[in-house]
């Protein structure tokens, strides 16, 4: 963490700096305004953690995703349906990322988090650009969670790499 300070105290510092009604507009779909650290955004679901609010990659906080993955997310449903809001779906999309943080969604191999540098920029501070060493699949948790969406880190979406996998095996599994 910044200033060799933990989550924690980071946090503790950037809540007591926050002035009495002083509002924050969410960073990731801009159209909700909160007033208060750790409300949630109703359209998209982010919750305002004032850590992951000053550090966009940051992905230790209250959303399993950083700012930019959810950003990256939130692009996705929204260029599939402009008035998309999370609640259309279920279930939300931090209980999908939490179930695919660590596990390839392709094989279901958990990944081995002590073979990845945290630092290395390839990953993104969040294990994301970690190769499967299984199937192959590159991690990217936004395509994990959306298993349709393409043009993220890999070419194919999941369920088209599944097949793919699948074809090379001779259809076993």
């Amino acid at each position: 963490m910044a200033n060799g300070k933990s989550y924690f105290e980071h946090l503790k510092s950037l809540v007591m700096a926050q002035k009495e009604g002083e509002c924050m507009i969410c960073p990731v779909c801009g159209k909700y305004e909160a007033k208060h650290n750790f409300d949630c955004c109703p359209y998209c679901c982010f919750e305002f953690d004032p850590v992951q609010i000053e550090d966009y990659d940051c992905y230790t906080g209250a959303n399993t995703m950083t700012v930019n993955q959810y950003r990256k997310w939130w692009n996705y449903k929204m260029s599939i349906n402009e008035n998309f809001v999370f609640t259309d779906e279920e279930p939300t999309v931090q209980c999908r990322a939490v179930e695919f943080f660590d596990v390839c969604p392709v094989c279901g191999k958990k990944f081995n988090k002590k073979q990845f540098y945290i630092d290395n920029p390839e990953c993104g501070g969040n294990y994301d650009g970690a190769i499967c060493s299984k199937c192959g699949w590159i991690r990217d948790l936004v395509q994990a969670i959306e298993p349709d969406m393409k043009n993220g880190l890999n070419k194919l979406s999941v369920n088209e790499y599944k097949k793919w996998c699948l074809s090379k095996k001779g259809g076993k599994k």
